[in-house]
């Protein structure tokens, strides 16, 4: 292990000072890629019409195989750490653990520092500005995290582990974006000392991604083609931006649809960054707006007349609380952190996209507006907002459009709605239908070819949404436009119940999808993709499973208090895949669980897309991921969607037992993966280490009992032999429960350490089930004394990550014996454990 990362390591040092590296990859002998196939075929058409000695815009994407080994060797010589895809959650708490410490052994006295509640009553009685300046001054919380978003946490009620906690994870992320960045740009700079600057003009360089745009003599192009470190060509066709904006009239629809925070929801957005990236400009006199702080990227664009759509986007998203006599009107996050980016041409506006990701680190970006140019294909910005997404893991939300019928004709999705990776919403109105459910807009987008993904993902009701405009004077909106907002509120508030969900996409998109309600019309809304049944189960007459992805609504509407419920009560299955060309799939076998008959569950999966190339048929989608169900070691069901990356069934459970879910990822084209080759590691000594070329995909897989979810926060096997308990039904999951347990003696008490987790079960042809549910450790003391308490308070604790990915925890705890009636002290001591534990599959051992 330490030998790789040092060969990483030496790679990422020579792309940093100027080595040549690159000269080393695979010769055109051990790639399967012919280079005509890396033109597309609206490029060869261009060629075809166009003269030799004439410049043809065209844009690059570049071989980036390695990209995520160096970006993490990047990161692990930044860090002083070895990081890796697999252990940077464990990385990510161990440093707010550390960090947690930090600030308790500076802040605060042994004394306060011996009970819990001391410390904190004693941070409470502190002011705003002590809090903030004492966080600063003895915890080193990242500059990321600004002083009003610290305010706005600490008004929200956030104890200062809360804020420990929110700064070290964005202050990864902004780690983890610098250092694709740095890659990124090594990457191109490489490839652009290779170019001849004779045979090409208007170079644009990416800030982003591997990836550049460039106007080239025809002849040129065959050249580039043979470089090895190109990876497809295209056409780089302008397009012109076109706001979702869908203007219809108000006298025609119901009206009662206003911006106004959900009930029963504590949170407000505070301390998540939401980036808003529009083509025009917004009035910071309206009511919504005045005196938020919006800090926002002039790009010298110029003026917009079009104040109106951007106004409206923010104030749906975190507008100020306003009422007007009886009606309230706030926004879904009105403490989120927003920053604003506008560009009269946002599809070539790469400065603003690298200033709301690498310079503000937002964790969301809503974008209420289309590309234009193509519709109804993916193509090159859908390719690259799906490289975006996955290289720098911010959540897209992604207005879905107005251009469709109600025919449905199949050109409604303007570019980039196709991207799989980003989170497309459609427009669902105010009024219900004679089953009192609401109905799509016939403009709303959906689009359904073979070979494209499903749009949208998830509804909400985007028309005439009301706002105070100015003063007493209200405005309104309709279109998908005013859906998107609602949406990237949601996911702002979902980060703030759940800080571990900042720069997990997938995550986010399970938990919208899994919690959406079925409260939308199917009227003309077909289901999109199905299941192959166990022939044995052919009749269906104990298995009826529908599948929650439709045409026109995809998951259905969005469900803000069962989203923010299920993101905190954290019940996700998230792991990494990888997918080698040396097998034809990969498995993850995800939980048993004990289901009884007659419950109604719902299982979710989303992956990431790879993005290794355009899509124009089904022979151009390279990857699938699937979901089987088995009861016991039978095969249920597989779903079957080739194109989709969101998967969603639910299901009646007609008999009672243990259930579990194996997920699949399948290749469908083998030609577009490389071979194994071998990579050079040091051109001086020619030192190399065999290496097979693999993707590595982030999914997320959640399964709920499809309730309203408002007691999903009890739902983390919190109580013996239970997952998941809400108010209409529970089931249970790897029962029973094992106990680990460690016991310390001492002359005034006994002190146990338990760990309580889920044995495994086996599964034919699929080996071990993994743990996945578990309890954290407890510490009980028991005097020997019958006029005697005991407690244990953690004074230190130290955490070592092994080479395998586990971690080595050793605890001291301080235990006190007090007596019941005085609360004198009669002796305290200290008492140490050690325990071993993998947090990628749950299981812990005491020893």
């Amino acid at each position: 292990m330490k030998k790789r990362f040092l060969a990483i390591f030496i790679v990422v040092m020579m792309l940093f000072s100027q080595i040549t590296v690159f000269a080393s990859v695979p010769d055109s002998s051990t790639t399967s890629i012919n280079p005509e196939d890396k033109l597309t075929d609206e490029l060869k058409e261009v060629m075809s019409n166009t003269p030799d000695g004439e410049y043809i815009p065209i844009y690059i994407w570049l071989n980036d195989d390695y990209s995520d080994e160096l970006v993490y060797a990047h990161l692990s010589n930044k860090l002083g750490e070895e990081i890796n895809g697999l252990n940077e959650s464990a990385y990510i708490s161990k440093r707010i653990e550390e960090k947690v410490e930090q600030y308790k052994t500076k802040q605060f006295s042994t004394q306060q520092r011996s009970a819990t509640l001391s410390m904190q009553s004693a941070f409470e009685n502190l002011s705003v500005e002590s809090k903030i300046s004492s966080l600063r001054n003895n915890a080193d919380l990242s500059s990321i995290v600004t002083n009003k978003e610290i305010e706005n946490c600490l008004n929200d009620g956030k104890s200062f582990e809360d804020i420990i906690e929110l700064s070290e994870r964005y202050q990864y992320l902004s780690d983890y974006r610098d250092s694709r960045v740095a890659v990124n740009d090594s990457i191109n700079s490489y490839f652009t000392s290779k170019l001849n600057p004779n045979k090409y003009k208007n170079l644009m360089v990416d800030t982003l991604l591997p990836y550049v745009k460039l106007e080239c003599k025809k002849e040129y192009i065959d050249t580039l083609c043979s470089m090895l470190e190109s990876k497809q060509i295209g056409y780089n066709a302008t397009s012109e931006d076109v706001a979702n904006e869908d203007n219809v009239d108000i006298n025609t629809l119901i009206t009662n649809e206003y911006i106004v925070t959900p009930l029963n929801i504590d949170y407000t957005g505070s301390g998540i960054k939401v980036g808003v990236f529009e083509a025009g400009n917004y009035d910071s006199s309206a009511s919504h707006l005045v005196g938020k702080n919006i800090i926002s990227f002039n790009d010298d664009a110029g003026e917009s007349n079009n104040l109106s759509h951007a106004t409206k986007v923010l104030s749906i998203l975190a507008g100020n609380y306003i009422k007007l006599g009886d009606i309230e009107y706030q926004g879904i996050a009105p403490n989120s952190s927003l920053y604003f980016a506008y560009s009269q041409y946002v599809s070539g506006n790469l400065p603003a996209l690298h200033w709301l990701i690498v310079q503000q680190d937002v964790s969301v970006l809503n974008m209420s507006m289309a590309f234009g140019g193509s519709y109804g294909s993916y193509e090159n910005y859908c390719m690259y907002l799906d490289c975006l997404i996955n290289q720098y893991r911010v959540t897209v939300v992604h207005a879905s459009g107005n251009e469709g019928d109600a025919n449905n004709n199949p050109d409604e999705i303007g570019s980039p709605g196709l991207a799989y990776n980003l989170i497309s919403v459609g427009n669902a109105t105010n009024n219900l239908d004679s089953d009192g459910r609401h109905t799509m807009r016939s403009s709303s987008s959906s689009f359904e070819l073979p070979y494209h993904t499903n749009r949208p993902d998830i509804s909400a009701i985007g028309t005439s949404i009301m706002m105070v405009y100015n003063n007493a004077v209200t405005s309104y909106g309709s279109g998908t436009s005013y859906a998107a907002p609602k949406v990237a509120g949601t996911v702002a508030l979902m980060m703030q119940a759940n800080n571990e969900l900042i720069g997990k996409p997938d995550a986010i998109k399970a938990i919208l999808v899994n919690s959406a309600t079925d409260n939308i019309t199917h009227n003309g809304n077909d289901i999109v993709s199905g299941y192959t049944l166990n022939p044995s189960y052919a009749n269906c007459t104990l298995w009826e499973f529908e599948s929650q992805i439709r045409e026109r609504s995809g998951a259905g509407l969005l469900n803000i208090e069962g989203a923010v419920s299920m993101a905190q009560a954290n019940v996700l299955y998230r792991f990494a895949m990888g997918r080698s060309s040396a097998l034809e799939y990969n498995t993850k076998t995800i939980g048993e669980f004990y289901i009884e008959a007659g419950k109604t569950i719902e299982f979710t999966l989303v992956f990431e897309n790879p993005y290794d190339n355009l899509i124009e048929s089904l022979d151009d989608v390279n990857v699938d991921f699937e979901i089987e169900l088995y009861k016991d070691s039978t095969l249920i069901m597989s779903s079957n969607s080739n194109v989709n990356n969101v998967e969603s069934f639910r299901v009646t459970i007609p008999e009672t037992g243990y259930y579990s879910f194996v997920v699949k990822c399948e290749k469908l084209n083998y030609n577009i993966i490389d071979d194994e080759w071998d990579f050079t590691i040091n051109t001086d000594t020619d030192e190399t280490e065999e290496h097979i070329q693999h993707d590595t995909f982030y999914a997320t897989f959640v399964l709920s009992c499809g309730c309203d979810l408002p007691s999903m926060i009890e739902s983390g096997c919190y109580s013996e032999g239970h997952d998941i308990e809400c108010e209409n039904c529970t089931f249970t999951c790897f029962e029973p429960h094992k106990v680990a347990s460690l016991t310390q003696t001492n002359s005034y008490a006994t002190v146990t350490y338990e760990i309580k987790y889920k044995f495994e079960q086996p599964i034919e042809g699929y080996g071990n089930m993994e743990r996945v549910c578990y309890y954290g450790l407890s510490v009980t003391v028991t005097p020997k004394s019958s006029d005697h308490n005991g407690v244990a308070i953690i004074e230190t604790g130290n955490s070592e990550m092994q080479p395998d990915g586990t971690t080595i925890e050793t605890r001291t705890y301080w235990i006190m014996i007090r007596d019941k009636s005085t609360g004198a002290m009669v002796t305290s001591f200290y008492s140490t454990v050690n325990y071993m534990y993998d947090p990628y599959v749950g299981a812990y051992y005491l020893y």
